[in-house]
């Protein structure tokens, strides 16, 4: 019995575990006269659960602020061999109620070993709530 429940793990699970670095960097676009608030959270987009990589917040009076985080995620969902990263954003820039939206999701194929991924860029325009 022990030794079925191993075997359904396994083949659920899929393969070893490996710790793989995200870098997340770029600018962050806001036209407000008044300071304004974002919150940068990358996940990783998984059917049943969604996995937090990484997150940012700061507020600032500037039209134009950059960003730079980091993260960690180890394994992607069930039976699925690629991370498929997202970028939700919420901010106060163009109301005064905040504002949500969703990048397009990056696939990145699961490596078979530990690897630090190269930069993700993303360039955010809050009066336009979207990315480029």
């Amino acid at each position: 019995m022990k030794l079925s429940i191993c075997l359904f793990s396994f083949l659920i699970l899929g393969v070893v575990s490996y710790e793989n670095k995200f870098r997340f960097a770029g600018t962050v676009l806001c036209r407000s006269e008044k300071p304004w608030c974002v919150r940068i959270r990358v996940i990783e987009v998984d059917t049943l659960i969604d996995d937090t990589i990484a997150a940012d917040d700061f507020c600032s009076t500037e039209q134009t602020r950059t960003y730079d985080i980091e993260g960690v995620d180890e394994n992607d969902g069930i039976l699925d061999r690629n991370f498929e990263i997202q970028m939700v954003v919420t901010h106060n820039c163009s109301r005064n109620t905040e504002t949500v939206f969703k990048t397009g999701i990056k696939r990145i194929p699961l490596p078979k070993a530990p690897t630090e991924h190269a930069t993700i860029r993303q360039h955010l325009n809050l009066n336009m709530n979207n990315s480029q």
